[in-house]
């Protein structure tokens, strides 16, 4: 019973922590946000900062990894399907996951992380969609086509990611509905031109 307490009490200030960061990530350069500030706005000690995190970049690197993990979660569950609509449910998926969050989309797209997170989000959906779409062997051995056809969908999810950032950025209420569906609609219509045979 009392681990229980303690993992609750421990789960509590992280997400003060966190959350704190988070709001003050779209107001200030990480390189302006200090573990003090971050300790008075939570209201605890820095000790108690340093308890959890090595520093602001492991607090940032920590959060980037959780949302990578997640919506890597969501590609397995929606290619799990093998099906011809698997990259309709994961977008679905994925943008249902970040209207849940879009606070925390809105402050790691901010401009004020350099771009870690962008980057790291790219490379982990390129290297779902290799896992997931197409042949286990290394690209070197693959034929001609194939590869073409995986530089297009690398092409592809680079330029949704740009799509998305903007997309994030600058919709909100019923805005975010309609452009989320022409999101997807533009997505997969790119996906499905790229990737015919």
């Amino acid at each position: 019973m009392v681990i229980n307490m303690k993992d609750r009490r421990v789960s509590r200030t992280e997400k003060s922590i966190r959350n704190v960061f988070l709001d003050l990530l779209p107001q200030k350069s990480i390189y302006q946000i200090t573990v003090s500030e971050i300790a008075a706005l939570a209201n605890i000690g820095r000790g108690t900062f340093y308890a959890h995190y090595t520093d602001i970049f492991d607090l940032l690197s920590q959060i980037e990894d959780e949302v990578i993990e997640n919506v890597h979660g969501l590609f397995i569950s929606a290619y799990a399907e093998k099906s011809d609509g698997c990259m309709e449910l994961w977008l679905n998926a994925f943008l249902d996951y970040v209207t849940t969050n879009k606070d925390i989309f809105l402050s790691l797209f901010s401009g004020n992380v350099c771009g870690h997170f962008e980057e790291k989000l790219k490379e982990s959906i390129k290297e779902d969609i290799k896992n997931g779409l197409f042949p286990t062997a290394p690209v070197k051995n693959w034929d001609l086509e194939t590869r073409n056809r995986y530089y297009h969908v690398l092409f592809l999810s680079d330029s949704a990611i740009g799509m998305f950032r903007y997309w994030i950025n600058n919709f909100t209420g019923n805005d975010w509905e309609h452009h989320k569906k022409r999101f997807i609609e533009i997505v997969l219509y790119c996906f499905r031109f790229l990737t015919r045979d």
